[in-house]
């Protein structure tokens, strides 16, 4: 369905209809209740398109599309019916001056979460979500957004099962981790944002090897993953880390990898061309083109 998403009209339901997100866009899709992750890039256009399909509880899949446009300083929903070939219906979530760019995006389904980072602010955003009568909705609407980690650059969020936070600082090489539990503790209720002990380096070059200018991240309950934009080829396209073992290359068939999503047993990842790879997640196995820039 990547013609459904790619352009939505914002609650219109002529096919020609575009929203006004600008160039460079991130994408978060889920839908109830499917149970399957793929992931892909849409090199120029877009810059990361995940479909995550979840478990959930509608009766009828319904496909939800979370966009952040840093253009125009908006946090969008489209609600799309699975099966229907029409375009979504557009719902805006937050604008400016709420946030200023929004860019990263990731869902802790099971915890209705979502996260946003704003390049401009420098922030990590946590806000409720509401699932009720057929929508996505913020359980707050009018709430201030919450900031869960201030005083970041990020481009690139993941939620594992668990609903622990990753996030890629690409200026300074290094792969973060943020424990559930932070979000539940006193400091975090009580208003202030996670820092300190609770915030941890997960791996940093040149201090762990396969960390090369990060792009995505992702995890499972066993392994943080993350791609590498320099030296892929020889550093590691795509890295796998488990109980705090050395990284491993599950691939290294580019140079420069963007988005990346994982399954159960295959890791997805797009490179700079437009093109979208899969490998099982262990490595060993090679990268195989799962569809290319011609295919967006």
């Amino acid at each position: 369905r990547v013609g459904a998403v790619s352009a939505p009209g914002a609650q219109q339901s002529s096919a020609a209809a575009r929203p006004p997100w600008g160039r460079e866009v991130t994408l978060l899709f889920f839908s109830y209740p499917e149970g399957l992750i793929l992931n892909s890039l849409s090199g120029m256009m877009v810059t990361r398109l995940i479909w995550l399909l979840v478990a959930g509880l509608a009766a009828t899949p319904v496909n939800y599309l979370f966009v952040t446009s840093p253009q125009q300083g908006t946090v969008s929903v489209v609600k799309h019916a699975a099966g229907d070939p029409g375009i979504g219906t557009v719902t805006t979530l937050l604008e400016a001056p709420a946030v200023e760019a929004p860019m990263g995006v990731a869902v802790d389904v099971k915890r209705m979460r979502l996260f946003v980072s704003d390049l401009t602010k420098k922030n990590i955003y946590l806000l409720p979500l509401a699932h009720t009568a057929g929508r996505v909705t913020l359980a707050n609407p009018n709430a201030k957004p919450r900031v869960a980690v201030e005083g970041v650059e990020t481009r690139w969020l993941g939620v594992d099962p668990e609903g622990n936070l990753m996030y890629s600082e690409e200026v300074l090489n290094r792969i973060m981790f943020v424990p559930v539990a932070a979000f539940s503790s006193a400091g975090f209720l009580a208003g202030a944002s996670v820092s300190g002990s609770m915030t941890t380096v997960f791996a940093e070059a040149p201090k762990a090897p396969g960390v090369s200018n990060p792009g995505d991240v992702a995890g499972d309950v066993r392994a943080v993953y993350w791609t590498n934009k320099l030296d892929g080829q020889t550093v590691g396209s795509v890295m796998r880390v488990e109980n705090n073992t050395a990284p491993m290359a599950i691939a290294r068939n580019a140079d420069k990898v963007y988005g990346l999503a994982v399954t159960p047993t295959l890791a997805f990842f797009s490179d700079g061309n437009g093109d979208i790879f899969g490998s099982g997640k262990y490595g060993g196995g090679g990268a195989g083109v799962v569809t290319s820039a011609g295919g967006f």
